[in-house]
């Protein structure tokens, strides 16, 4: 797995992009996910509901510059539900404090109750963008 600096981050210098595709399942399990050798990163349900840890490969990254992440829906599950989450968030960022390897929590919150953890849908196609500085 090699990564490429990403070109078009303005006045940015050594920057790149992890995008990393997990499928949810029941109760919030990862049922699939792509490839370490593809993407570079691992991702894991961790025990809180809505929350997923990525470890990403070796260390040495300088800075942690944000993430976001894309949800593409099936036909049927209904998003914004009081029961789901659809907001999200980083936490426990881990990549710029020389812990190895390093990791970021995902943490998928309902909006509608006071942003408490929340599970996605189960068939929620989930795509985690994450950028760092090398």
């Amino acid at each position: 797995m090699s990564f490429m600096p990403a070109g078009y981050v303005w006045n940015r210098r050594n920057v790149a992009w992890f995008i990393h595709t997990i499928t949810i399942g029941a109760s919030g399990a990862i049922s699939s996910q792509d490839a370490a050798a593809d993407s570079g990163v691992v991702a894991a349900k961790a025990s809180q509901a809505g929350r997923y840890t990525l470890t990403f490969p070796g260390k040495g990254f300088r800075k942690f510059q944000g993430a976001y992440t894309i949800l593409i829906g099936d036909a049927t599950n209904q998003f914004g539900a009081v029961s789901v989450g659809f907001d999200s968030l980083c936490r426990a960022e881990h990549i710029d404090d020389a812990t190895n390897p390093p990791t970021v929590i995902v943490q998928f919150v309902n909006s509608s109750t006071n942003y408490t953890d929340a599970d996605l849908p189960s068939g929620t196609v989930v795509k985690i963008h994450t950028c760092v500085e090398f």
